[in-house]
């Protein structure tokens, strides 16, 4: 059974992402196979630290798991056997991000967060403004997104010689995996920006308005461009996906897209004979107008009188007749019962 991946790298469940990546990267400094060539644990302790890290340094996998567990994100990390260059190889943004540069870096933006937002009933009927608050990294000031307090960048790594990657050869064969001490970057720093620790980026809280669409319906996505995590200045920012989770509509009513439908008891004198009821809308007490001959389970629209939709129109208000029955009938009621009954004999 695995192990919690918390566990794993030590760290607390509410850790930010800053303190998952420093104990990820003292593990795998201290557990890399480059520095314990003769010991399989080693080698066992890093794969299962970086599949660790492949969950909880990405923000949508940590909320899967955060949530789910395991089978939240099974299928997703995939480690197990892999070659120790493809483990590294799955952090190149990471690295890139924190250095500038490096053999890995395929970035073209920052990265993409997503976020829930829920939404009571009422505010699918107009639309509204929320303000959420944001946690979101941006590159550090002080050091110029550098991540050196004098502002001059990595200097090139003495183990890979700027490469980074170190190169073992086993007799015929040669494996090239990822220097544990610039982390596949090519360049370290040698004197750390206090304000980012060194790594070129620091997390700013702060709130952001959000407009909810009139017509919002749970699982509606929104993307908000240049709102995401921009860590590298030379990149553009990433995205914000706004997920909606929208309250249930209130009794009586079940809601359909656009469309409301709603139970409707229905006397059977109204059923037989036709005539007007009033019925509960979503702007108050409206006419419904029934006409004769209705039956059980006929359903009576009411145009335009739903929810509003996202693309301009409003969905019907639906009223699904339910006959009722009157019971028991005794006295005057029963004699007029027996001779409408009567006069149907007759007549049929």
């Amino acid at each position: 059974m695995k192990r919690d991946y918390y566990e794993v790298l030590g760290v607390e469940r509410t850790s930010d992402a800053t303190r998952i990546k420093k104990a990820f990267r003292r593990i795998a400094l201290a557990h890399h196979p480059d520095q314990n060539p003769d010991d399989p644990e080693a080698a066992q302790i890093f794969r299962e630290a970086s599949e660790a890290y492949e969950v909880l340094g990405d923000t949508e996998k940590r909320d899967l798991y955060d949530r789910y567990g395991h089978e939240g994100v099974e299928g997703r990390v995939q480690t197990a056997g892999a070659d120790l260059h493809d483990i590294f190889s799955h952090f190149g943004d990471f690295f890139g991000d924190l250095f500038g540069g490096g053999p890995f870096q395929k970035a073209r933006k920052g990265r993409d967060l997503r976020v829930r937002l829920d939404v009571p009933f009422a505010e699918v009927l107009t639309g509204a403004e929320r303000s959420i608050s944001l946690r979101r990294h941006r590159p550090c000031q002080p050091c110029g997104a550098t991540g050196s307090e004098t502002k001059q960048g990595p200097e090139a790594c003495g183990m890979c010689s700027g490469t980074g990657q170190v190169v073992q050869r086993q007799g015929l064969f040669v494996m090239s995996t990822t220097c544990p001490r610039c982390e596949g970057a090519g360049g370290v720093i040698k004197d750390p920006c206090s304000a980012c620790d060194g790594a070129g980026a620091v997390v700013q809280a702060g709130d952001l308005m959000i407009q909810v669409p009139a017509g919002v319906s749970s699982g509606l996505q929104v993307r908000l461009r240049g709102e995401g995590d921009q860590s590298n200045p030379q990149l553009p920012p990433g995205d914000l996906l706004v997920v909606f989770r929208v309250e249930d509509a209130p009794e009586p009513w079940v809601r359909d897209g656009a469309d409301l439908h709603q139970p409707l008891p229905l006397d059977l004198p109204t059923a037989v004979l036709g005539g007007d009821v009033e019925i509960e809308g979503l702007d108050g007490p409206v006419v419904l107008s029934v006409p004769p001959g209705t039956g059980e389970g006929t359903v009576l629209p009411l145009r335009d009188l739903g929810l509003p939709h996202p693309a301009g129109h409003r969905g019907d208000l639906l009223a699904h007749v339910q006959l009722q029955v009157p019971r028991p009938v005794e006295g005057e009621a029963r004699e007029l019962w027996q001779a409408l009954k009567n006069q149907q004999g007759e007549t049929g």
